[in-house]
């Protein structure tokens, strides 16, 4: 494998370019610590909007493959991560705490066949047990389709196997292996896109088609990292991506599957580089990264709404009716008496509704006996 550290997209800062036979890596330490190439031949098999960005709210889309940690986005999806070589040459370090939590990533390619290899270590060195979530998010638009990609997660009993299916299409699956996969079939050389995990280990996959309708995330997903203080949490994780298609998944995964391991053990002793930098841990809660379309309202619901509004503004038109007519009266009346005509008032309008409920009231207070009222509701009646 070799190394190369360059500015690949004339940002001021320096990419570290992974090679190995017709494989290709990029990372760029200064977002994230994010994968923005993984490309075979040329044929990069992420979705990449760096170094430009799409904001969605508190959230900037980049593309390629970032973490996870702490309630998604996280707290290191976008900031700066140390990154150094290994001294043999044969490994690429990244490192970031989130909050008392170390968290590292090393990279390295296979010489005999395209596979990324990368370990995850994450180290506890606060006194107070550690609990997160840890996702491995990668955006997926192989040579920039993701239409055309199927995607396959190992469930209960089958492979689901399926296309796109739509932008906001969601589903979370529990692997029963340690694999999950995206096909290209539509190239002229059939390529694959393969995660592999060790079993037990990840506890969902989220297949995903966000609302913007750019990629395809295909995210293995840790709901529950509990790590207690001073010690360490690892595993491996491999991505193959070269020539393949559905039927090529069960051979893959039996040869590397010896490969795929984790440990629970002490953590070393706290790195005194200070260069290593610091993020305040994500707090529970997070946010939608491509936050849902406001709901729109059916067009029967905006019907009924404006006959409803249209209907109480007939009836307060017959009530201002009704009360200017009594006010006309009233006047009419005023200004006949000032001439001299003996006349009485007009008598308002009455509400024989609410008499007939102090009549039946007064029934219910023993006030009026039962043939008292009938008498009343009746001279009631002939008077309205």
């Amino acid at each position: 494998m070799e190394v190369e550290r360059i500015d690949l997209f004339n940002t001021g800062r320096e990419q570290f370019v992974l090679s190995s036979g017709n494989t290709r890596v990029v990372v760029v330490p200064e977002v994230g610590g994010r994968i923005v190439e993984l490309s075979y031949k040329g044929v990069n098999a992420l979705h990449v909007l760096y170094p430009k960005g799409v904001t969605f709210g508190p959230y900037t889309e980049y593309g390629g493959i970032e973490e996870h940690v702490g309630s998604a986005p996280g707290s290191l999806w976008k900031v700066p991560w140390k990154c150094e070589v290994s001294d043999d040459g044969s490994r690429v370090i990244l490192s970031a705490f989130s909050g008392q939590t170390l968290v590292r990533k090393s990279l390295s390619l296979d010489a005999d066949a395209p596979i990324l290899h990368i370990r995850y270590e994450m180290s506890n060195y606060s006194g107070n047990f550690a609990r997160f979530t840890f996702g491995i998010h990668p955006e997926l638009a192989v040579n920039g389709n993701y239409r055309q990609l199927r995607f396959h997660v190992p469930g209960e009993g089958d492979v689901l196997s399926s296309g796109y299916s739509g932008p906001g299409f969601r589903r979370y699956i529990a692997p029963q292996q340690g694999w999950c996969a995206a096909t290209a079939p539509h190239l002229n050389v059939p390529l694959l896109f393969m995660q592999m995990f060790p079993e037990g280990v990840i506890d969902s996959v989220e297949v995903y088609y966000p609302k913007v309708d750019s990629h395809l995330v295909l995210e293995p997903i840790i709901f529950g990292v509990g790590i207690t203080p001073q010690k360490t949490a690892a595993f491996s994780y491999l991505v193959y991506f070269g020539p393949g298609d559905e039927s090529s998944i069960p051979s893959i995964y039996a040869e590397q599957k010896h490969r795929l391991t984790s440990e629970y053990t002490s953590a070393d002793p706290i790195p005194e580089a200070e260069d290593i930098p610091r993020y305040e841990f994500a707090k529970p809660g997070g946010f939608e990264i491509h936050p849902p379309e406001p709901p729109r309202i059916p067009e029967h619901a905006i019907h009924d709404v404006v006959q409803a509004v249209r209907e109480g503004m007939r009836e307060a038109e017959a009530a201002v009716r009704q009360a200017m007519k009594g006010l006309a009266e009233s006047l009419d009346w005023g200004l006949r008496t000032k001439l001299g005509a003996q006349e009485t008032p007009p008598e308002p309008p009455r509400d024989l509704r609410q008499e007939r409920m102090k009549i039946l009231q007064g029934v219910a207070e023993g006030r009026y006996s039962v043939e008292e009222a009938a008498k009343l509701l009746e001279n009631l009646v002939e008077r309205g």
